[in-house]
């Protein structure tokens, strides 16, 4: 009978880790601030790595659910495809998410994992990536900022593994009248990016991804999944829209984000 019932519970948590890894909700927050004179619908998502999992018809499918809402604004936080993902799927997932519709654009950051940096025999260079994003319409902020005339004002961050440019310094000419939302791939220095912004969107973590990862994320202070307020600031973390590694996922679901920037 125990060994009954520890089959059947492996198998649960297999077919549920399973059915996360191929369906994908909507995840809603919203964030108001004084420093807005208008309402802006944000989408983000991260973590597809790209065709190591996920398929082509199910990003297809939500992107065009995201089109549907008109966002303001569409981000790509990093980890879009990574070392298992080839030249051909590379170029096909940015074709898919460049088709996006947004007001004001698509922007992208780079993760640890998308320019293949820990592949001996990497499929694709950098330049070759950049291009390719570049084509799809994308815009790659890689420690730049970009200032929509409106009063928001987006911050790209290389990611933290890469020599970047500290978050203050790349937001020390932004008036401070205007929001600032910082794309971070890695949520793990959330202190200094808050120091320099109204908001910061993340991935990276996939929410652990095989219980209990997430628990102990939590256990040693990490921000693992979902809002935090770092000194003031919120901080979203995304489980991302696929998991890394293992075809399961049996901690939070596979998602996108949508944040509402609310005028105060």
């Amino acid at each position: 009978r125990t060994g009954a019932a520890a089959a059947a519970l492996s198998t649960a948590a297999v077919c549920l880790g399973a059915w996360n890894m191929s369906t994908v909700v909507r995840t809603d927050y919203t964030v108001v601030s004084d420093k807005l004179d208008r309402d802006y619908t944000v989408v983000f998502l991260s973590d597809t790595h790209y065709d190591t999992i996920q398929n082509k018809a199910l990003v297809a499918e939500k992107a065009a659910e995201i089109s549907a809402l008109s966002p303001d604004l569409v981000l790509l936080v990093g980890d879009i495809v990574e070392e298992g993902t080839s030249a051909e799927s590379m170029r096909e997932i940015f074709d898919v998410l460049g088709g996006i519709e947004s007001r004001l654009g698509t922007f992208f950051v780079y993760g640890n994992h998308d320019r293949q940096f820990y592949s001996s025999s990497p499929a694709f260079t950098p330049e070759e990536l950049a291009r390719t994003i570049g084509e799809a319409g994308i815009t790659v902020l890689l420690d730049e900022v970009w200032d929509s005339g409106e009063g928001l004002v987006l911050v790209g961050r290389d990611d933290r593994e890469q020599a970047r440019v500290p978050a203050a310094e790349l937001t020390a000419g932004v008036p401070e009248d205007r929001f600032v939302l910082i794309a971070d791939h890695q949520p793990y220095t959330a202190e200094e990016d808050a120091a320099a912004s109204d908001l910061i969107v993340s991935g990276h973590t996939h929410a652990g991804q095989i219980f209990p990862a997430g628990v102990f994320i939590e256990l040693f202070n990490r921000y693992n999944y979902g809002r935090y307020d770092v000194n003031g600031t919120p901080l979203i973390v995304s489980s991302g829209f696929t998991g890394w590694g293992f075809p399961l996922r049996t901690q939070a679901r596979c998602e996108y984000v949508v944040v509402r920037l609310t005028a105060g």
